[in-house]
């Protein structure tokens, strides 16, 4: 691998506001701690967390470099990281930590996993922080079981998707809430059941009765 530079580019905030207080700026890259990775970053994920902190909704000290997910190489380990772990420069990794949106992080080690052969680095950033989300839905916030109905609203968006299609997974029955007819077969194939388009004016969520007036007319079609 190419030797660690001192400089790299960042997207680095120092006050809160809009998409004007984002800076392009030449940063020292980052020391890795003991029991840290140093991360060559290839994608990178774009998640609303990140608008959260810019517009100070989060609260964060200043200045920060935004992004919480990305996907790239192991470009250094620091001195105590487990050889349990087997990490080596060179791997594949995909992890969770802050200051992102740059050339290079650091993350404490037992929050990176590397990446399978068979997943591209893309394919492992852009799953990772919406595939768990999802996962903790469904395993932990409720446990579902097959046969279970689940609603799932914007069923076409990044955790929907996952949601949809883990369920399907799981043997459940998925009601799907998308914004407009031209997602409908979108979510019918990454596994909604049933699609119910909720249209401008109509609310973000749907009343109850007509969930429940669907579920039974649903039932009683099959």
């Amino acid at each position: 691998m190419a030797p660690v530079p001192k400089m790299m580019k960042a997207i680095q905030i120092e006050k809160t506001g809009g998409t004007e207080v984002l800076q392009y700026k030449d940063v020292l890259v980052p020391t890795p701690k003991e029991n840290e990775l140093l991360i060559k970053n290839e994608f990178i994920g774009v998640n609303y967390i990140d608008t959260y902190f810019r517009t100070g909704l989060y609260p964060n000290p200043k200045p920060m470099i935004l992004g919480r997910e990305a996907s790239g190489t192991v470009a250094a380990l620091g001195s105590q990281v487990p050889q349990s772990l087997g990490f080596s420069n060179g791997d594949r990794v995909v992890y969770m930590a802050v200051s992102a949106y740059a050339e290079y992080t650091t993350c404490p080690a037992e929050k990176v996993m590397k990446i399978p052969d068979d997943i591209t680095s893309a394919d492992a950033c852009a799953a990772f922080l919406q595939g768990l989300t999802a996962l903790t839905l469904v395993e932990e916030t409720h446990k579902v079981q097959s046969g279970d109905w689940v609603l799932v609203l914007a069923a076409t968006g990044g955790v929907g998707g996952w949601l949809c299609q883990i369920l399907r997974a799981k043997g459940a029955k998925t009601i799907g809430t998308v914004g407009s007819e031209g997602k409908v077969d979108i979510a019918k194939e990454q596994g909604a059941d049933v699609v119910v388009v909720d249209r401008e004016g109509q609310g973000d969520v749907l009343k109850t009765a007509s969930i429940l007036d669907l579920y039974y007319s649903t039932n009683r079609a099959a």
